[in-house]
């Protein structure tokens, strides 16, 4: 409403619709109002910063963090407020940012801020375009940084204990073919001889001697085994894996009936679950299940 008087005794009217304007008042005010409590509701630590280090904004958790309200922070020097120091560090993302117009991200650890951060700083342009400041951002990563220096130690205990394994392994193949070099011979001597004694004596021998010759015999041809496979045992440890879907339930049935069909004498009651499948190495867990079952 404007008022004013054309000529003595007259007055004038002027009403103009403002409608529009105050809506749009409205809407400023509420997109303000949304952009205040979004600034100070976001986790990361915001700041906006002039090309001279001052701050020129924060938002709440950043003011939180270094223990000032968000009205304290203004006009102070970033690296003071946040370092505790006289300068900005070496390759602040900041300084970079102002030199050059662009992006720059970096992992920052923060001893002051109890921490690990990832700093991103956007540059902030006039009307000329002119870089006047970046926006900056902090996010929290300490948890992350943990976890993965716990992965990484936790790799480094594997490494070490597949380092130990790969010791023991050798250390046992080289047993077994000690074994297999040294007893040989000698168990092939007992069983020879055992042997030459039953066919050439047997006839003359009681039957207590021929029953330990017998049992000489049994005994190295068991032996002999043994050591077969242990060699058997070395072979698997280096040979590849070539997986295939294989039945399982049907492997081990076989095995029992060969079991049988070499033990007849003894009684024993083997029960295998039907449809069992696996991702198998057939020779491997051919192996495998026959060492069990036996």
């Amino acid at each position: 409403l404007s008022v004013y008087r054309p000529a003595p005794g007259r007055l004038a009217l002027i009403l103009s619709d403002i409608s529009d304007r105050k809506r749009a008042e409205k809407a400023i005010l509420r997109a303000k109002e949304d952009w205040e409590m979004t600034f100070n509701t976001v986790p990361d630590l915001i700041a906006l910063l002039d090309c001279n280090h001052k701050v020129l904004r924060v938002n709440k958790a950043m003011a939180d963090k270094i223990g000032l309200t968000p009205e304290q922070c203004i006009g102070a020097h970033c690296y003071d407020a946040v370092h505790g120091t006289d300068g900005p560090p070496a390759l602040c993302p900041h300084t970079l940012s102002c030199r050059d117009g662009k992006e720059h991200v970096a992992e920052v650890h923060e001893p002051r801020l109890g921490g690990d951060f990832l700093v991103s700083t956007n540059p902030m342009f006039d009307r000329e375009g002119k870089v006047v400041g970046t926006v900056h951002v902090s996010r929290d990563i300490t948890g992350r940084k943990k976890a993965e220096a716990d992965l990484l130690k936790l790799s480094e205990d594997l490494t070490a204990r597949n380092q130990e394994l790969e010791v023991l392994n050798r250390e046992l193949e080289a047993f077994i073919y000690s074994v297999s070099h040294d007893l040989r011979a000698p168990l092939r001597t007992m069983a020879g001889f055992s042997k030459i004694l039953l066919e050439d004596y047997g006839s003359k021998l009681e039957d207590q001697p021929k029953d330990y010759l017998l049992r000489i015999t049994t005994a190295s041809e068991k032996m002999t085994e043994l050591i077969e496979d242990l060699l058997r045992l070395s072979r698997i440890s280096k040979q590849d894996m070539d997986r295939v879907d294989y039945d399982l339930s049907k492997l081990a049935s076989s095995i029992a009936g060969g079991f049988r069909d070499t033990e007849p004498g003894k009684s024993v009651e083997v029960v295998v679950a039907e449809g069992l499948r696996g991702s198998v190495d057939p020779n491997l867990i051919r192996g495998a299940l026959a060492n069990l079952i036996d």
